[in-house]
């Protein structure tokens, strides 16, 4: 799943940089909105939700270790 964030990420980036003509990040959001680059922002608010493990696009995390630490407990010594 990690990839496939990525892959959301690169085509996000790639459509919004062909709806704006050019490659110059603060050019790309001031460019005129259209239904390609609703499209681009569509792809890449996936891409980094998948990559930071957002709501619903998590299932792919692996589980902790079976008796690991709890938030507010503390390791052995």
């Amino acid at each position: 799943m990690g990839v496939l964030g990525e892959t959301l990420l690169l085509a996000g980036l790639l459509l919004l940089a062909g709806a704006a003509q050019t490659h110059f990040l603060p050019e790309m959001l001031l460019a005129p909105a259209s239904d390609t680059a609703a499209l681009a922002y569509g792809l890449l608010f996936l891409g980094c939700g998948v990559k930071a493990g957002g709501p619903l696009l998590h299932m792919w995390l692996p589980l902790g270790p079976p008796g690991g630490a709890h938030a507010g407990q503390r390791g052995s010594v």
